[in-house]
């Protein structure tokens, strides 16, 4: 299977920023490059909330206190936003 061509939005871009520590920011960027060859990995199983803001087809991922939200279609995997967890319902 090719690799996966991923895209940051400048919603993740502009979530990104607000993120301190350096252990956080290698944990994203570990698996940003796990998605290029699994996209798929996350779960499809969004809280309401993200789906109303994201749409019904996006998958996330627990990073820490993080969720990563991202979509896959075809040969994309489009990452969406970086939502702190406890504050998403």
């Amino acid at each position: 299977m090719p690799r996966a061509r991923v895209i940051l939005t400048e919603g993740f871009i502009s979530d990104a920023s607000g993120i301190s520590g350096d252990d956080s920011l290698a944990r994203v960027e570990s698996l940003l490059r796990a998605l290029a060859d699994y996209p798929d990995l996350g779960s499809p199983l969004a809280r309401p909330s993200l789906s109303n803001r994201f749409g019904d087809d996006v998958r996330k991922m627990v990073i820490g206190r993080y969720l990563l939200v991202y979509r896959h279609v075809g040969d994309e995997v489009r990452v969406l936003g970086l939502r702190y967890g406890p504050s998403v319902r």
